[in-house]
């Protein structure tokens, strides 16, 4: 059997001062750049998060990419995730529907 060659990446980030590091070979699959809006939403029944381009009018958790490709994690996701400064998650892309979901990983 032939083996797929194709690339998988394992990337972590953490929650500092109240914000995410996308990194950029991540924000290049959707693509994403800086300064750009993106909405950031609880993926139901999960601890997962998930961030879509900004297209949709009059979306809540709207919030933009800043210069260093990190963005501000909205309080209500923060405290209905019990997420606390340096939690880590696990970086990955849903080509699909073209977002980036962070998993909350244990401790």
């Amino acid at each position: 059997m032939r083996e797929s060659k194709r690339e998988e990446y394992r990337i972590l980030t953490k929650l500092r001062n109240g914000q995410i590091a996308i990194p950029g070979i991540i924000r290049d699959l959707i693509p994403l750049q800086k300064s750009s809006e993106v909405t950031v939403a609880i993926r139901p029944g999960t601890n997962q998060i998930t961030i879509r381009r900004y297209e949709e009018p009059n979306q809540e958790n709207r919030v933009v990419i800043n210069s260093r490709g990190a963005l501000w994690l909205p309080v209500e996701i923060k405290n209905i995730l019990d997420i606390n400064e340096e939690d880590l998650f696990a970086v990955n892309v849903n080509h699909r529907e073209r977002e980036i979901v962070l998993s909350l990983l244990d401790d």
